[in-house]
């Protein structure tokens, strides 16, 4: 009985509100879809449950068979294999060779989408146009979902992110609106913990909206979205205008440390010792050393970035806020 409720409300929901749900459903179904290459496959593989995995495909095929939901859950579908393929293809030759940038879907080494075709292709000749999945989507009580941001076309080159031990791919997305929607194509690294925290994020946010306190100090947590494909693909967010805090802190030629500390111990040094300490007594006694030679700098900045006092202000109190 529990079961068959379960699956009624599922049912409900991806056809109520196919642009929350879909994706998640489609998770599940993939989620025993993981390859030989990554570690820990066969043991995951091993320990995640083949029948819940079962029940999420046969949910899809029932979605796909009734006429209400049939050209969305198609379309939503061959979307995410496409990302999956990207997320899966190897970039190793680019990197080797130091190009990271506008590299065409056409240049890479085996096919990237269903059927054949290159990545920025996979959309057309959708019986309909899937939603732009980095998107935030607001519940609609009356479920109408018409004036969603669609997937218009993707943009025939990608790019390579610098650093990271996946090296994701960016690509470019062109809604519906007109506007163009950057997003992080992921492959080796399992997101679906990072989604849950995103979730937490958010609310954390409605309950800090609904404070009148916080409210009006104006707290809150910056989310991005993150969608997993499998347990070892995903589509994130492109969050525009940010720098890693670790290239903005300690890279060797423009990190703040090297600039105004010069003759601190370099970050990678203060690990190393912390690393070597033989006993808590001894780790303590390095911690102290390291915090003598390595000073704070995060705050430089906030005087690079807004140098007029009200910007700086402002800045420094949405940070910490």
């Amino acid at each position: 009985v529990f079961n068959a409720l379960l699956t009624k409300i599922i049912l409900k929901l991806c056809t109520d509100h196919p642009h929350h749900t879909l994706p998640q459903l489609f998770a599940l179904a993939h989620e025993r879809d993981i390859g030989a290459q990554y570690d820990g496959a066969e043991q995951f593989k091993s320990n995640s449950s083949v029948r819940r995995s079962e029940q999420a495909r046969h949910l899809v095929q029932t979605l796909k068979s009734r006429s209400q939901t049939t050209k969305l859950v198609t379309s939503v579908e061959s979307l995410l294999i496409a990302y999956i393929d990207l997320a899966k293809t190897s970039t190793e030759t680019f990197q080797k060779s130091g190009r990271i940038k506008d590299i065409r879907f056409k240049e890479l080494p085996t096919t990237t989408a269903k059927g054949g075709r290159l990545f920025n292709e996979c959309v057309s000749g959708l019986p309909t146009m899937p939603a732009v999945l980095t998107l935030a989507h607001d519940l609609k009580r009356n479920m109408d979902y018409s004036v969603v941001v669609t997937v218009a076309s993707f943009s025939s080159t990608f790019s390579i992110t610098e650093n990271g031990i996946s090296r994701p791919k960016i690509i470019t997305c062109q809604g519906s609106d007109g506007k163009n929607y950057k997003q992080l194509v992921k492959g080796g690294d399992d997101m679906r913990q990072d989604a849950v925290m995103e979730q937490v994020f958010e609310s954390v946010n409605c309950t800090l909206r609904r404070d009148p306190e916080t409210y009006k100090r104006r707290l809150g947590i910056r989310t991005y979205k993150i969608i997993p494909t499998t347990p070892q693909t995903g589509v994130l967010e492109w969050v525009e205008n940010t720098v890693p805090f670790g290239s903005l802190l300690t890279d060797k030629e423009s990190g703040l440390h090297s600039r105004y500390y010069p003759a601190d111990w370099t970050h990678s040094e203060c690990r190393s010792r912390l690393k070597d300490a033989q006993d808590n007594a001894d780790k303590e006694t390095r911690f102290a050393q390291i915090y003598e030679n390595f000073h704070p700098a995060f705050r430089f900045f906030f005087v690079e970035k807004f140098a007029d006092p009200t910007q700086w202000m402002t800045a420094r109190l949405a940070y910490t806020r």
